[in-house]
């Protein structure tokens, strides 16, 4: 038999002024305003349904809303209101957030789950009927300084074989005269702005709706006859949200003064609410250290003097408590770059990670400090010293904040990431050099004792603060490549073995890659030679050559910038052949006959530089411009 009654709630649009209370529009407030205003003029004369022991279901879900209106209100909340009001019969309900979820898993769109067979629904949802719930009617009526909600409700209850077992229909009004300053009405007004509504008086049309059908619905008899005391509203702040140690969860009660208030938390406890105002119950509640709790429901329990139990869940959402930190990350691999390295790691395999904390350690005093906070699994951290050894640290974070143990590991920042490929030579060079290696200053010094030549396939990386040793009889013939990074306070030297000085340091004979960075060569006959190819020579000193610093001849194209040059005892530079010769910002200083002697057919460009003494025709042989 289908039962269905329609009542409408009037609304009276009557305002009155009283000393202590002010009435206004959305923007005013109301002082000592009771949560629930809405106001009815006619009860109504719907009449309780009862059913037979064999069609009550035991366990009902309450399906998302169809929305009949042209409205797109929030009304996700009446739903949740209408559920808590039906969970208060003696039915074992699917919580409404869980119902969603097994609708998601089934691929089932919870905009048009309605639309779906009740039949199959119950299956998925493992009850035994299911709840279908339509908003029929919705007007917002502004009447002076006086807005009112109009919300109309139709709800179905059909069991798992598709018959409908009963079906109700109810409408109310509200009027909203701004937000209440009680402790219950602060902390309503904060859950309803965490889920964008606008009005409260939505909650409350929903709730008087809700109250009303629950009444008339059809239930499983309870043990006992008396009613516990009455539960207006159960609120928290923890919706939306992952508390965690040191957090306050607040919950308020408002329902029948003069009551013993708890609210009981599943797999975390029971608290007890202080009645704050009559009939409003508050307590904040310090999440501790254990507490966790995974998408649990906030319930609302009063008690009165004869044990009477009232119990209300929250319909703002389920709270979650985390407490528990996450795994550490993975193995941490860098590249290296200049100034910089780039951080990878494996992508946390916990959902729950939302975050990564990258720590740098000043390789100085060890002092630890947040470098970064990425969702990324990578990061980049420029700024970095060439060459330094930096400890890194990386931990994972979660939704509450709780951050997981760190991991290390030992970075370098590199102008050449082959510095981590080739390996270290040991303070006697090889000869000949036919791959990739690295000088380092940790080997230094090294010996040039002989001829060493650096094969076409050959490639030698220098790093800052290298001292090579060079006897008479040795050079560095390079055909491959040569790449020297010395810094500004950490050069690489090349010297003498012996105060008789040395011949030479290096020929430059390649068409490949030669840069030279930070050198300072010292006390040479003929520091550098150079043949062929584009050498780039920058930061450099030459000092104290016998003849002279640089030897330029065949087809080499070399630019020096920046670089000194200084007491050679021929020439500074010495230019022949086919050469073309750039110099950019030196200093040539006290080189005797000459600073630059060139013969070479092409001009040699030496503009914007420093002379001492003076460039002139004396200090300047051939086609130079100065």
């Amino acid at each position: 038999m289908i039962f269905k009654r329609i009542v409408t709630f009037l609304s009276l649009s009557l305002v009155m002024l009283m000393a202590g209370c002010a009435v206004s529009n959305e923007d005013a407030v109301l002082v000592n305003a009771p949560l629930n205003q809405i106001e009815n003029i006619i009860e109504g004369d719907k009449e309780l349904v009862e059913l037979s022991d064999d069609k009550l279901p035991k366990t009902l879900a309450v399906l998302p809303f169809e929305n009949q209106t042209e409205s797109d209100g929030a009304f996700e909340i009446v739903r949740r209101v209408i559920y808590n009001h039906i969970s208060s019969k003696n039915y074992h309900m699917l919580h409404w957030q869980a119902v969603d979820d097994k609708l998601r898993l089934a691929n089932i769109d919870l905009k048009t789950a309605y639309q779906t067979d009740a039949a199959y629904l119950a299956d998925i949802l493992e009850v035994d009927a299911v709840v279908f719930g339509t908003i029929t009617d919705f007007d917002r009526i502004f009447a002076g300084i006086i807005t009112q909600i109009k919300v109309g409700v139709e709800l179905k209850l059909v069991n798992r074989n598709g018959e409908l077992l009963w079906q109700e229909e109810d409408s109310a009004t509200s009027r909203a005269g701004g937000a209440s300053v009680t402790p219950i009405g602060l902390l309503l007004n904060a859950a309803l702005a965490t889920m964008h509504l606008q009005e409260e008086n939505l909650l409350r049309a929903a709730d008087d709706v809700g109250r009303e059908l629950a009444r008339v619905m059809p239930a499983p008899k309870r043990l006992t006859t008396s009613a516990g005391p009455e539960i207006k509203a159960v609120v928290h702040n923890g919706m939306e949200r992952v508390l965690k140690y040191g957090d306050i969860l607040e919950v308020g009660i408002q329902g029948q003064p003069g009551q013993r208030a708890q609210a009981f938390i599943e797999g975390v406890g029971s608290f007890d609410l202080q009645e704050v105002v009559a009939g409003e119950y508050i307590g904040k509640i310090p999440v501790s250290k254990k507490a966790n709790a995974d998408s649990v429901v906030v319930e609302g329990v009063l008690m009165d003097q004869n044990g009477n139990i009232s119990r209300w869940i929250s319909p703002f959402g389920l709270l979650t408590i985390d407490n528990i930190a996450p795994e550490k990350v993975g193995n941490i691999s860098f590249n290296a770059n200049n100034r910089e390295v780039f951080l990878q790691w494996p992508l946390h395999p916990s959902a729950d990670v939302v975050a990564y904390n990258v720590y740098l350690f000043d390789p100085t005093n060890g002092e630890k400090s947040l470098a970064n906070v990425t969702q990324q699994n990578n990061v980049a951290l420029s700024g970095l010293q060439n060459f330094v050894d930096y400890t890194i640290a990386i931990s994972a974070l979660d939704h509450a904040g709780n951050e997981g143990e760190i991991v290390k590991k030992v970075v370098k920042a590199l102008p050449d990431s082959r510095f981590l490929e080739f390996p270290s030579l040991s303070s006697n060079i090889p000869a000949p050099i036919k791959s990739g290696a690295v000088l380092t200053q940790k080997n230094s010094p090294y010996y040039i004792r002989q001829p060493i030549q650096i094969m076409d396939s050959g490639v030698l990386l220098v790093e800052p603060g290298v001292e090579i040793i060079v006897s008479r009889s040795g050079v560095l013939n390079v055909k491959g490549q040569l790449w020297i990074y010395g810094e500004q306070h950490n050069p690489v030297k090349i010297k003498g073995s012996d105060a008789n000085g040395f011949a030479q340091f290096a020929a430059l004979n390649s068409e490949q890659s030669v840069e030279l960075n930070y050198l300072e060569v010292d006390g040479a006959d003929v520091a550098i030679t150079i043949q062929s190819g584009q050498p780039i020579i920058r930061n450099s000193q030459f000092t104290n050559n016998q003849f002279s610093a640089l030897d330029i001849s065949g087809t080499a194209k070399p630019k020096v910038s920046n670089s000194l040059i200084k007491g050679s005892n021929t020439a500074g530079v010495i230019v022949s052949g086919h050469a073309q010769v750039e110099f950019e910002k030196c200093k040539f200083e006290n080189n005797q006959p000459f600073h630059i002697q060139s013969s070479s057919i092409y001009t040699v460009q030496a503009q914007n530089n420093t002379w001492s003494p003076a460039a002139n025709e004396m200090s300047v042989l051939g086609d130079v411009k100065y």
